[in-house]
Protein backbone atom coordinates (compact mmCIF):
# COMPACT_ATOMS: atom_id res chain seq x y z
CA UNK A 1 0.00 0.00 0.00
CA UNK A 2 1.41 3.60 -0.79
CA UNK A 3 2.80 6.12 1.80
CA UNK A 4 0.05 8.58 2.03
CA UNK A 5 0.51 11.92 0.87
CA UNK A 6 0.55 15.10 2.05
CA UNK A 7 -2.30 17.81 0.25
CA UNK A 8 -2.48 21.22 0.11
CA UNK A 9 -4.93 23.57 -1.63
CA UNK A 10 -4.89 27.66 -0.95
CA UNK A 11 -8.22 29.13 -2.27
CA UNK A 12 -9.74 32.56 -2.21
CA UNK A 13 -12.74 32.34 0.56
CA UNK A 14 -15.94 31.42 -1.24
CA UNK A 15 -19.10 34.00 -1.05
CA UNK A 16 -20.68 31.59 1.51
CA UNK A 17 -17.86 30.97 3.73
CA UNK A 18 -17.51 34.99 4.39
CA UNK A 19 -21.14 34.98 4.96
CA UNK A 20 -20.75 32.34 7.17
CA UNK A 21 -18.01 34.08 8.95
CA UNK A 22 -19.48 37.61 9.31
CA UNK A 23 -20.60 38.21 13.11
CA UNK A 24 -19.31 35.12 13.94
CA UNK A 25 -15.15 34.96 13.81
CA UNK A 26 -14.83 38.12 11.64
CA UNK A 27 -16.46 40.92 12.51
CA UNK A 28 -16.50 44.48 11.19
CA UNK A 29 -13.99 46.76 12.03
CA UNK A 30 -11.54 43.42 12.01
CA UNK A 31 -7.98 44.76 10.53
CA UNK A 32 -8.02 42.15 8.29
CA UNK A 33 -10.15 42.20 5.55
CA UNK A 34 -11.99 39.40 4.63
CA UNK A 35 -10.42 39.59 1.27
CA UNK A 36 -7.06 39.61 3.10
CA UNK A 37 -8.08 36.00 4.06
CA UNK A 38 -7.44 32.63 2.45
CA UNK A 39 -9.00 29.38 2.75
CA UNK A 40 -6.30 26.58 3.18
CA UNK A 41 -7.44 22.44 2.96
CA UNK A 42 -4.83 20.58 4.64
CA UNK A 43 -3.81 16.83 5.51
CA UNK A 44 -2.76 15.69 8.86
CA UNK A 45 -2.27 12.57 10.64
CA UNK A 46 -4.96 12.18 13.56
CA UNK A 47 -4.54 10.58 16.82
CA UNK A 48 -6.59 7.50 15.13
CA UNK A 49 -3.59 7.01 13.12
CA UNK A 50 -5.43 7.86 9.96
CA UNK A 51 -4.63 10.83 7.31
CA UNK A 52 -7.69 13.53 7.53
CA UNK A 53 -8.35 16.47 5.73
CA UNK A 54 -8.70 20.10 7.74
CA UNK A 55 -9.23 23.80 7.11
CA UNK A 56 -7.78 26.74 8.14
CA UNK A 57 -8.65 30.04 7.76
CA UNK A 58 -5.61 31.97 7.51
CA UNK A 59 -4.22 35.63 6.20
CA UNK A 60 -2.94 35.75 2.96
CA UNK A 61 0.47 36.97 3.76
CA UNK A 62 1.01 33.26 5.91
CA UNK A 63 -0.62 30.89 3.29
CA UNK A 64 2.33 29.50 2.09
CA UNK A 65 4.27 29.41 5.24
CA UNK A 66 1.82 27.56 6.86
CA UNK A 67 1.22 25.16 4.22
CA UNK A 68 4.96 24.56 4.81
CA UNK A 69 4.44 24.31 8.04
CA UNK A 70 1.72 21.59 8.12
CA UNK A 71 3.56 19.44 5.58
CA UNK A 72 6.69 19.30 7.94
CA UNK A 73 3.84 18.34 10.48
CA UNK A 74 2.39 15.78 8.20
CA UNK A 75 5.88 14.60 6.95
CA UNK A 76 6.94 13.76 11.01
CA UNK A 77 3.21 12.34 11.68
CA UNK A 78 2.80 14.88 14.08
CA UNK A 79 -0.91 14.25 15.40
CA UNK A 80 -3.69 16.46 15.23
CA UNK A 81 -7.18 15.84 17.35
CA UNK A 82 -9.17 17.96 14.28
CA UNK A 83 -8.98 21.17 12.15
CA UNK A 84 -12.10 22.78 11.37
CA UNK A 85 -12.86 26.58 11.05
CA UNK A 86 -13.90 28.15 14.38
CA UNK A 87 -16.91 29.20 12.71
CA UNK A 88 -17.77 25.58 13.61
CA UNK A 89 -17.99 26.27 16.80
CA UNK A 90 -19.84 29.42 16.90
CA UNK A 91 -16.58 31.71 16.42
CA UNK A 92 -15.80 30.61 20.38
CA UNK A 93 -12.08 30.13 20.86
CA UNK A 94 -12.96 28.55 24.46
CA UNK A 95 -15.33 26.08 22.53
CA UNK A 96 -12.65 25.52 19.89
CA UNK A 97 -10.07 24.88 21.96
CA UNK A 98 -11.62 22.39 24.37
CA UNK A 99 -12.33 20.40 21.48
CA UNK A 100 -8.72 20.27 21.02
CA UNK A 101 -9.33 22.12 17.85
CA UNK A 102 -6.34 23.46 15.67
CA UNK A 103 -7.62 26.70 13.83
CA UNK A 104 -6.12 30.43 13.00
CA UNK A 105 -7.90 33.43 12.03
CA UNK A 106 -10.80 34.46 14.56
CA UNK A 107 -11.55 38.28 15.44
CA UNK A 108 -10.51 38.22 19.13
CA UNK A 109 -11.65 41.01 21.57
CA UNK A 110 -8.71 42.76 23.51
CA UNK A 111 -10.13 42.35 26.83
CA UNK A 112 -9.90 39.18 28.58
CA UNK A 113 -13.23 37.36 28.77
CA UNK A 114 -11.96 35.58 31.78
CA UNK A 115 -10.99 37.70 35.76
CA UNK A 116 -8.07 35.81 36.04
CA UNK A 117 -6.28 37.34 33.16
CA UNK A 118 -5.29 40.76 33.72
CA UNK A 119 -5.87 43.58 31.51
Amino acid sequence: MPEPVFQASNSALTAAMRSRMTGVSWHQGCPVTLGDLRLLRLSYWGFDHAVHQGELIVNTSAATSMITAFRLLFEARFPIRQMRVVDDFGGDDERSMLADNTYAACTRSLRPTHPEIPS
